[in-house]
């Protein structure tokens, strides 16, 4: 095995009959990087209770502590920590129950993190997560602890999933919701006395700024990230998660102003500690960032952009914070988006020098989004490229010379072949096995549809440019806009849920566009009302969804549209 570089099979093949039958001995030797992980976390040490054993037994973790420098090395890591800490976890004695408690919590935040890989079975891992989450809650000695807080932080992110697909979770999370809200107001010395469920003077006195600070920011951000993920309330959710952007910042200020003359011994705790604080700061970023994003996708006119920017400047902060940590697997989905928010920032600009400047960024920091999430998995790198970072290039080649143009396009059409490669071979029609949406995998169909439109239109200037000969021209046009044709009809396919009907609106009147430009070129009269008629429903279909909404831009667009279609069709 060359172990300058693992290959997502490889990573795989040396876990995944592990990962699903449990642990066994000796995995982490079959890698040289990794140090015998048994080992490393059972290593008997004098500790205190409390902050100092979480951050003891999180150290001893490789994926939590270990600089990825291999494409797919999170994946194995992710692989080698789980079997560790449940061998560890059958070692310990029933009356290590902190111990213990500080495993599951850890186990918990390996599952969440876990990356996709193709036999990825995202109902599995919740199931799990979920499971040692409660169980590092329930094995915590108080609630004003880290493996408390950690359990019912990935509880609170885990179950808006779960309740889809069992509503028996339904009770768990308002169970989660108002637990995590009665600690805060037991932290937090401003908020009212009348919502305090916990007798818990002598533990509150125990407790740091410090600790205080983490444990009310990770409890705003799993509040307001379940109201985002299973109401799909965003104001609430906007309320809790700027609650815990600013717990976070006082965080921040209050790690500048500790003592920096720590015992030496202390040192690499410290180190651990900020790089962790840091890597779940950048998560309530981006989950700010995500409902900022939300909330512009329900409204139109200038308030789009407002909130765009917004999310992009959320965005760009996760991004700041994931760098300063090892868990930075959000970092490389903040650069991703990042990247998708200056795209369609040029829509905006009506500067051809500056449009071509926001998307020469856009593909730089595209690229630097696909070099670190391919750190945990290329498969992961792969399905964003094509879902995001292939509409970036396609938008540059507009832009560029001729040389330069190919040289974007290939690239585009690279990114986008790979992540629809993954989406067909993966079945994800219904969300598929990843830790990514049903929404991501229609955009790389819908991005396709787009970029084969473009192809039609670039055809077209070079018949009307180069006097060509037109039979073959018309031909090369034709098979462009069927493809993007295609492409659009399949987006809808992922495009479901409720929450995505504003790009079933997106896809239907591109559709529409395609039917109308498609028609003009087609000699055969029959072919020709086939397509006006599909282009006649896709614009009614985008036209009630409007309506339903109140997308009053939308519905203008498609009447226009209908109405050439009539006339076309008359």
């Amino acid at each position: 095995m060359d172990h300058n570089k693992l290959s997502l099979d490889s990573a795989i093949s040396q876990y995944e009959s592990h990962f699903c039958q449990g642990a066994s001995k000796g995995m982490s030797e079959n890698l040289q990087y990794l140090q015998p992980l048994g080992e490393k976390i059972g290593r008997k040490e004098q500790l205190c209770s409390g902050s100092e054993l979480f951050f003891s037994l999180y150290c001893k973790v490789p994926l939590f502590t270990t600089v990825l420098k291999k494409p797919n090395e999170g994946l194995a890591l992710s692989f080698a920590s789980k079997i560790a800490l449940e061998e560890q976890l059958e070692k310990y004695s029933k009356a290590s129950t902190e111990e213990i408690a500080v495993s599951h919590a850890l186990l918990a935040l390996v599952h969440w993190l876990f990356p996709s890989y193709p036999k990825f079975n995202r109902n599995k891992i919740a199931r799990v997560m979920f499971k040692h989450a409660l169980e590092a809650m329930n094995l915590s000695k108080t609630p004003f602890s880290e493996s408390y807080i950690i359990g019912l932080f990935i509880t609170l992110r885990i179950l808006p999933f779960l309740v889809k697909t069992n509503k028996t979770y339904s009770v768990e999370i308002s169970k989660s919701r108002k637990s995590a809200l009665s600690l805060v107001s037991n932290l937090d010395s401003e908020s009212s006395p009348a919502t305090k469920e916990y007798s818990s003077a002598e533990e509150m006195k125990q407790l740091s700024s410090e600790q205080k600070a983490f444990f009310i920011a990770s409890l705003y951000d799993a509040v307001g990230f379940s109201f985002l993920k299973l109401e799909r309330n965003e104001d609430i959710a906007l309320n809790y998660l700027e609650r815990s952007v600013q717990a976070f910042s006082h965080l921040e200020r209050i790690l500048l102003s500790q003592d920096k003359s720590e015992e030496a011994g202390k040192e690499f705790f410290r180190g651990a500690r900020r790089s962790f604080y840091s890597a779940l700061a950048s998560v309530a970023w981006w989950d700010l960032g995500y409902c900022h994003e939300a909330l512009a996708d329900k409204i139109e006119g200038e308030e789009v952009r407002n909130l765009t920017e917004k999310a992009k400047m959320d965005y760009e902060k996760s991004y700041a914070l994931a760098k300063q940590a090892t868990l930075n697997y959000y970092g490389g989905l903040s650069a991703c988006a990042i990247a998708a928010l200056l795209e369609a920032e040029s829509e905006y600009e009506s500067r051809r020098k500056k449009t071509l400047a926001i998307l020469k960024k856009a593909v730089t920091i595209g690229e630097e989004s696909l070099t670190k999430l391919s750190l945990w998995s290329t498969y992961d790198s792969d399905l964003l490229g094509g879902s995001w970072v292939a509409a970036c290039y396609g938008r540059l080649a507009d832009y560029s010379s001729t040389r330069l143009k190919h040289k974007y396009i290939r690239r585009s059409l690279n990114l986008a072949k790979r992540a629809e490669s993954l989406a067909v071979k993966g079945g994800m029609s219904n969300g598929g096995r990843g830790r990514f949406t049903a929404a991501q995998v229609g955009h790389i169909f819908y991005r396709n549809s787009i970029y084969y439109r473009q192809l039609a239109r670039n055809a077209k200037t070079s018949l009307d440019s180069k006097r060509l000969e037109a039979t073959r021209e018309c031909k090369l046009i034709i098979s462009h806009l069927k493809n993007s044709l295609e492409y659009a009809l399949r987006s809808r396919i992922y495009y479901k849920a409720q929450q995505f009907h504003n790009y079933v609106v997106d896809s239907s009147l591109l559709a529409g566009e395609v039917c109308y430009e498609l028609q003009s070129y087609l000699t055969s009269e029959e072919e020709k009302k086939s397509y006006v008629s599909l282009g006649k429903k896709m614009c009614l279909q985008a036209q009630v969804i409007s309506q339903k909404n109140d997308w009053n831009q939308r519905v203008a667009e498609s009447n226009w549209l209908r109405a050439q279609m009539l006339d076309t069709g008359s």
